[in-house]
């Protein structure tokens, strides 16, 4: 029999470590978008959070480490699909990290979420089993660490979608606010629907058949929120913003 102050100090210990996860997902804005616990929503208690170029990696090149000892085959295989993705059609590289100071560490820790750019040191990449372990998501998550913000937060985004506040979750009215211009990824770019960045018609919907945004382009449909996400690519104007962004 396990002695009672064993039992109490194990208990304890998993309530710590819960109340410290929790604590950290309180920092999580937009749905996946991790905050440094020195910011703000917008960077207001230490300098701007926003400076895209400042927050780049160097030559474009993405220093990583996944922690396989909680991933199997498949989920690897996933994760490096992704990598793949980006890399054939961009300037960017991932490597596997030997003595990087900055890195990025792919591990599942509550959530599909990541920091906006290079933050120095080791960063988190949280891909959770299995609802993370998809390509598009995986991407997704990973044009965040090269720095880039939701489509759907742009603050010019009013001209392009509705939100349908009324079919959004009490309490998630959050994750539509719209972003600073500093904050939009290139608004000289035209707004992409279909961007790898923007969420799905139905996102933090309080039914699967109630859509929260709807296009205000004629032909564009709600199946077309985010499909480049659905299906696993990055869009032409990805494609552009990143060329933009890393000068390459």
């Amino acid at each position: 029999m396990i002695p009672f102050n064993a039992l109490l100090f194990i208990f304890i210990s998993g309530v710590a470590a819960v109340s410290q996860k929790e604590k950290k997902l309180q920092n999580v804005i937009e749905g996946d978008i991790m905050l440094r616990e020195d910011k703000d929503y917008w960077g207001r208690k230490s300098g701007p959070l926003v400076d895209m170029k400042k927050n780049r990696w160097t030559e474009g090149i993405v220093p990583y480490v996944l922690n396989e000892t909680v991933y199997n085959a498949y989920d690897v295989y996933v994760i490096n699909e992704a990598l793949q993705e980006i890399e054939d059609f961009t300037c960017i590289s991932f490597i596997r990290r030997t003595t990087e100071k900055d890195y990025i560490y792919v591990t599942p820790d509550g959530g599909c979420w990541s920091y906006v750019g290079r933050q120095g040191g080791s960063q988190v990449v949280s891909l959770t089993v299995p609802d993370c372990i998809n390509k598009g998501t995986v991407i997704h998550e990973l044009m965040h660490v090269l720095g880039f913000w939701h489509e759907h937060n742009r603050s010019d985004r009013d001209d392009f979608i509705e939100i349908i506040w009324s079919n959004v979750i009490k309490d998630k009215e959050i994750n539509f606010a719209k972003s600073f211009p500093e904050a939009s990824n290139f608004l000289k770019f035209p707004y992409d629907y279909q961007s790898v960045m923007h969420y799905d018609a139905y996102a933090f919907s309080v039914s699967p058949r109630l859509p929260t945004m709807r296009p205000k382009q004629p032909r564009t449909r709600l199946r077309d929120l985010g499909r480049a996400k659905t299906i696993g690519t990055l869009t032409e104007t990805d494609i552009l913003e990143i060329t933009e962004l890393y000068e390459c």
